[in-house]
């Protein structure tokens, strides 16, 4: 999403975007939730739900997109309807449902996207989980559903193109991860100076969240595990 400006909409992109906007423009009710998901399931080809079930409380998400809970969108007739807050709604569904996907927790930072249909606007965020803590910022300037120019319609088609590609990049992610693969995202960290010399590391395998498996020439096998602060234990030893 942040090269969302340099992305090319497709004919698909400008299609999808006009039917979009020429639905969500004729009324602000109820219904725009189920418009919204008809248009979007034939345009990102992902499994959607409504209201599901996605925390251990039973906290309902008005679509669900994926079967890993790739996206999450929460709809509203008007900003502040109800004196409920979209995008804090959305970050409470985001932390509720990784305790019901523990079995992906040790494998994945569990990256998704939170969307927002409030009235005339649709907002775009990526929620992300730290060592201990939860990431969630706008992915892309929030976009009025009402464009007045053709300029504005190529801008809205730019970003929903662009959302396309992130949620089936992150369909593909958990697939991966879902499926035991190999996921070549290793960390940053690759050097570090041992007895005075330089050492380089070359990671192997990721053991589970921030725990790898790597090998140092003249040193061997090592695990590196990276943690909030030094002699912190590591899982199972």
């Amino acid at each position: 999403m942040a090269n969302c400006i340099a992305h090319t909409p497709s004919i698909d992109d400008i299609l999808f975007a006009v039917e979009l906007c020429a639905n969500m423009s004729q009324y602000f009710e109820n219904e725009r939730t189920k418009t919204f998901m008809a248009i979007f399931q034939r345009f990102c080809d992902l499994p959607l739900s409504s209201h599901q079930n996605v925390t251990n409380e039973g906290g309902e998400c008005d679509l669900v997109i994926g079967i890993n809970k790739e996206g999450m969108l929460e709809a509203k007739i008007e900003i502040g309807q109800g004196n409920c807050d979209s995008y804090t709604e959305l970050i409470g569904y985001y932390t509720g449902s990784l305790g019901m996907r523990k079995c992906l927790l040790e494998k994945c930072i569990m990256p998704a996207c939170l969307l927002e249909l409030v009235g005339p606007h649709f907002f775009i965020s990526g929620a992300v989980l730290g060592m201990d803590t939860i990431y969630v910022d706008r992915l892309a300037p929030g976009l009025w559903l009402v464009p007045q120019h053709d300029a504005d319609m190529i801008a809205i088609a730019r970003v929903l193109g662009s959302l396309r590609i992130l949620l089936n990049d992150l369909q593909d992610y958990y697939y991966n991860c879902m499926n035991g693969d190999k996921i070549q995202r290793y960390p940053f960290f690759q050097t570090f100076k041992f007895e005075e010399i330089e050492r380089t590391l070359q990671y192997t395998d990721e053991i589970k969240m921030h725990v790898f498996n790597a090998t140092v020439e003249g040193l061997g096998e090592v695990v590196v595990k990276f943690c909030e602060r030094y002699c912190t234990p590591r899982a199972g030893g």
